[in-house]
């Protein structure tokens, strides 16, 4: 997305909006994450696959960077919660939430098996896993913002993108879903249940294609319009170009 890329990152950067955003679009505007429960967390998820080359193992780093990730306190609980910003839609976002949850989770479970090992807590049963059975990990969620013009009525989970139309059913029955959470926001029209200027943001951008609509809305928002945040105005700009 270039230079929409940008506008994203910066204008969820601020706490206030990531957290407006989930409020709104998770819990349908009951403010139920507040600011300080959100952590900052590293945008990179990394993990390294194995392949055997001529009886020789080797190690292949992989890695994937979030568009947006915090860390959600939850009481003493937490939940990570990730955003990817697309302007097209893209077939195989799928496979790519479905990989970089998995990182994530892969990335978690690597930490704690160290600890088990320096800690010297293992016993028999948990050298396999290098797990104990208290041993747990943090949930991953991850949410696309899509901006596009066309719907994004497919693609969204892998069913949707794999060869399975001649196969048993029984096998169909078999086969993971993994299915992926897509706020469309051209055709999101609950955005009333957003409190910061995401309301404004998503509000212009829906309407975007309507000049009439347009209008009217700047005339009903004009005291939030007058004064709007510059990245706030930068997002709008770029992805009604």
């Amino acid at each position: 997305m270039g230079t929409k890329d940008i506008e994203t990152a910066i204008f969820f950067d601020d706490d206030r909006r990531y957290a407006d955003l989930l409020n709104g679009y998770i819990f349908d505007g009951k403010q139920v994450i507040m600011e300080k429960q959100l952590y900052s967390q590293d945008t990179r998820e990394t993990g390294k696959s194995q392949k055997d080359s001529w009886g020789v193992q080797k190690r292949k780093k992989i890695q994937r960077f979030r568009d947006g990730v915090k860390r959600v306190a939850f009481g003493t609980s937490f939940t990570i919660i990730a955003l990817e910003h697309q302007d097209k839609i893209h077939r195989g976002m799928p496979v790519r939430v479905m990989v970089e949850d998995a990182l994530s989770y892969d990335r978690q479970m690597k930490k704690l098996q160290k600890q088990n090992r320096e800690k010297g807590v293992l016993n028999k049963k948990d050298y396999i896993s290098s797990l104990t059975d208290t041993d747990v990990l943090t949930p991953v969620v991850t949410i696309v913002i899509y901006y596009g013009e066309e719907p994004w009525n497919n693609s969204k989970d892998i069913y949707d993108i794999l060869a399975h139309k001649d196969l048993p059913e029984e096998i169909k029955t078999f086969i993971n879903h993994y299915p992926i959470h897509v706020l469309d926001v051209r055709r999101f029209t609950n955005e009333e249940c957003f409190q910061t200027d995401v309301r404004e943001v998503f509000g212009f951008i829906r309407r975007s294609l309507d000049k009439e609509a347009v209008k009217q809305y700047l005339k009903e928002r004009e005291e939030q319009f007058t004064n709007i945040d510059e990245d706030a105005y930068d997002l709008i700009a770029a992805m009604t170009d």
